[in-house]
Formats: structure tokens, sequence, C-alpha cells
């Protein structure tokens, strides 16, 4: 799970710095997300895309896309290369810190005795250092990897000799249509749709040096099919739902928990925030503990918090020790930072910047803004968040106020977001999207229930 903030309504280094075609590719594509581009704007558009290809090593015939036609590894690597270094680029604040620990994990030729080799598998869990090993490798490939998509499973093989890394893969849910595979298989659509729930494929797999020189990539991929990772995939997935299509493989649909602590909710009783709060904590307390006990037997959790309001349950300022407010926010400043390897992520809706917590904003990956902080110190606030990106600030302060549309089924309510939100993400700019205006419809897309 990740955590979130809501907030709203009351390369080459000069490649991935933003310089050249690439660079103006993502600056135009940023000013221009929310608006239907003129004649003008497409034009140019796709003068910049082809610039940005053609950059890259790619050639354009007739409005087509082509390469060479004798294609080499090497030919391959060199039209990736500029994406291989946007992506270390962007990882390099993250896993610099880590760098010469995780340099310690792999074997220099010296350390590898070849007849005493004994794999061994590791699933790579959240928020460890198996995790941030896993990326380093994978920063490593010569043409850039995916993070996988949907059902997901992570592995690196070490070797228990001397406590290196041999290799590492990564299985996830596979495309839905391609043709090459059905037609091996034999599947037509219907069998497609029975069957492909029980596959999964390899998002990134192989060794590195010196194991790849024996044949460790080999290794790497034999193992995809061992026991050790079907039985993951048993505790992981075992009881879960698979959605292909619109179809479910569980006719029982992911539960939404609404508690509601409100007083509107619970007349006839005695009511009150030092309550309110004492029962949000024991909830919490008892949501972490069941979590932890999921972990050790192998399990993730798998839960988001929201906390609407969210400035009442973690606020901003001093708060008297030992009170009640106090001791809610210490849990939540302690559950936000400790938690993510439990499965739990935490969703915060605020009607302001200033009024959560800055010790849990620090912790939250994903932000999201709506309409109304454009104005005072709310939007100098937001000003850091976005990095001071002036088109993107710019296309936020456009944003309509969504109660000034004439009907409600004409209202539109966008947003800005900031952090890992979508694969689009890789630029570190802002997204920019409009939310479902009907709850009904959100639910029934995500197939979710109420509770």
């Amino acid at each position: 799970m990740t955590d979130a903030l809501y907030l709203g309504l009351n390369c080459s280094a000069n490649e991935c710095a933003g310089g050249g075609s690439a660079g103006r590719l993502n600056r135009w594509l940023t000013h221009n997300r929310m608006a239907k581009p003129s004649r003008q704007e497409r034009a140019k558009l796709r003068e910049l895309i082809e610039g940005s290809l053609r950059r890259q090593g790619f050639r354009i015939r007739n409005g087509q896309i082509v390469l060479s036609k004798k294609v080499t590894k090497d030919k391959l690597r060199c039209l990736h290369r500029l994406s291989v270094q946007h992506r270390v680029e962007e990882a390099r604040a993250r896993l610099g810190p880590y760098e010469d620990r995780l340099l310690g994990r792999i074997a220099s030729g010296s350390e590898v005795e070849p007849a005493k080799i004994a794999p061994r598998l590791i699933e790579v869990l959240p928020d460890s250092e198996d995790e941030l090993l896993f990326r380093y490798a994978s920063l490593h490939w010569s043409i850039p990897t995916s993070s996988g998509y949907g059902r997901r499973l992570r592995f690196l093989v070490e070797d228990a000799h001397n406590g290196k890394l041999i290799g590492l893969f990564g299985l996830c849910d596979p495309v839905f249509s391609v043709a090459a595979r059905d037609a091996w298989i034999g599947w037509d659509l219907n069998a497609r749709k029975a069957r492909l729930r029980n596959v999964m494929e390899a998002f990134i797999l192989g060794a590195v040096p010196p194991y790849s020189m024996l044949l460790g990539g080999k290794l790497a991929a034999m193992l995809c099919a061992s026991d050790e990772v079907r039985r993951a995939f048993q505790r992981k997935y075992g009881e879960g739902e698979s959605l292909i299509m619109g179809t479910s493989a569980s006719a029982t649909a992911r539960p939404v928990i609404v508690v509601d602590l409100s007083a509107r909710g619970n007349q006839g009783t005695f009511w009150s925030e030092e309550l309110q709060r004492r029962i949000l904590g024991k909830l919490l307390s008892a949501l972490v503990v069941q979590a932890t006990a999921s972990l050790s037997s192998g399990q993730s959790a798998n839960v988001l918090v929201l906390l609407d309001e969210a400035h009442r349950h973690a606020p901003s300022g001093r708060l008297d020790e030992d009170s009640e407010a106090d001791r809610l926010r210490s849990l939540l400043r302690r559950a936000v930072r400790e938690t993510r390897k439990y499965g739990i992520g935490w969703f915060f809706i605020s009607q302001t910047l200033g009024g959560i917590d800055n010790e849990i904003l620090q912790q939250l990956r994903i932000l999201v803004f709506g309409f109304g902080l454009a104005m005072g110190t709310e939007f100098d606030r937001l000003k850091d968040f976005a990095g001071g990106d002036k088109r993107s600030l710019e296309l936020y302060q456009s944003f309509r106020d969504p109660q000034s549309f004439p009907r409600r089924d004409l209202q539109q309510f966008p947003f800005m977001a900031v952090g890992p939100v979508s694969p689009l993400a890789f630029s570190g700019k802002p997204l920019f999207f409009t939310a479902f205006i009907d709850p009904a419809e959100f639910l029934r897309v995500n197939q979710l229930c109420v509770q």
C-alpha cells in the first residue's frame, strides 16, 4: 500500500534535467495536459515526439517508427540508453545513500567458488534492504525494465555460501492479449479469460556479474517455477480475488469498512471528542497488532486506512502532553512511519496544508491537491510540494471551482498529484487528473462493496 495525502476544497544529465527535445516534450505535456489541443498544438506535439525519438536513435519514415533490418543487442542498448540514464538519475536520491552497503552484497570474482555455490531464494518485502538491492540491481539492466502490474512477486537469488547476490526475478500478471502466446497455447478469447489468472510472467529476470558468467541467468529462470515461488504465491494471493476484464475469480468483493465516529452517527450515546480519539486509537492499535501477526506468517495486511478530517486526528502545533489527542497523534506518527512493511497504507484527507502534523506529512509519498489552495500561505506551501514547477502551478491555478458549474452532472473535480502515483510520474513533475463524481460509479468500476 502507498501512503497518501489528499488536500483540497475547504537520460543524459541534460535530458533528465528537462533539457533537449525530451525536456521540451515533458514541459509541453505538463502545460497542455488538461486542454483539448488545437491543430497547431497537435502538430507541435508530433514534432516534439518525433524529435525525441530521433535523438534516441529511432528512425521515422512515412509516419512510422522503424528500426534497422539488422538489429543487434548493442543497437537495442543504444536505443534505450537515454531511458536507462533517466531511470538512474531518478533513483539516485533514494538509493545513493545506500550504495556502499548494497555493493557489499554483490560479489567480486575472487569471492565466488563455483563448486560451492548454494542458491537460495529470498522473497522481497516492501521497505526492506532486499527491496533496495532489488531496485539497485535492476538499474544496471541495459534495457529499462518494468515494475510489473497487478499481482506481483519479487525474489532475490543469493549464494548461501558467501551471502552475495546471484540474480533476481520479478513475476506479475501477464498482458491480456498477446497473439503469439495465445496462438502457441491454442487459446481463444473465452479460454484466455478463464485461464489467464493462473499465469504470471517475468517482468525482470537475470543474473549479476560474476554469476552472469556462470549461467546464473539460467538458474534464475528455472527458479521461477520452484515450489518456493508457488508457496509464496499461495500465501499472498491464494485467498484473494483476481479481476480480468471485469470478471472476477471470486464472488467475494473487496470490502470497504466505514467507521462513523461523528456525533450524528452515534445519537443517543454519551459522545465527546476525547471518546472519539480513544476509540480510534484502540481501533488503529488493534489493526497494527493484527497486521504484525499476519506478517510473521508471510501474509500482507493489504489494507488502506483513510482518515477524513485528518487535521482533527493529527493536528499540527502543540498538544497537551499525555492527552488523548497527543496519544492519538503519536500513534499515527509511529504507524505511518513503521507499518508500510505490514501492508498498511495511510490516506489523510484535510482542507488545509497547515492543519496536518508536519512529521506525518514528511512520511507520505503521494500528495493530491484539489481546488482551493491557490492563495496566500497555502499556495506558498503548495509551491514547495510541487518543487516550484511554474507550469504546473499555473495549471493548478486554472482549476475551476467545482461548485461554479450550473448542474451537478456537469461538474468536474480536477486534481494535481505529486509522487509515484502512476508509471507516468517518472519525470518527477506533478500529474493532473479529473476524479469520479458519482460514488456508486467509483465503487462499481473498482469492484468494491461498502459494509
